[in-house]
């Protein structure tokens, strides 16, 4: 029987600002240390009032927020 690859998603809300501090190259490099095909890194782009909502909601895994 042939397995089916679970997926696993990562949801990280940022804000508008993540460019100026660098952190998708971080992201990016840490999704490549880990070396998983099934690993996704979905960023949600946020006011930060609005990413401790969505947070607190449960609606993603983490927040990088000032």
């Amino acid at each position: 029987l042939g397995q089916t690859a679970v997926r696993t998603e990562v949801s990280i809300g940022v804000l508008p600002i993540i460019d100026e501090m660098k952190i998708i190259t971080h992201i990016t490099d840490f999704q490549m240390s880990i070396n998983s095909s099934n690993t996704y890194i979905n960023l949600v782009e946020g006011e930060q009032d609005e990413l401790v909502k969505i947070l607190l909601d449960g609606k993603i895994d983490a927040a990088i927020v000032r």
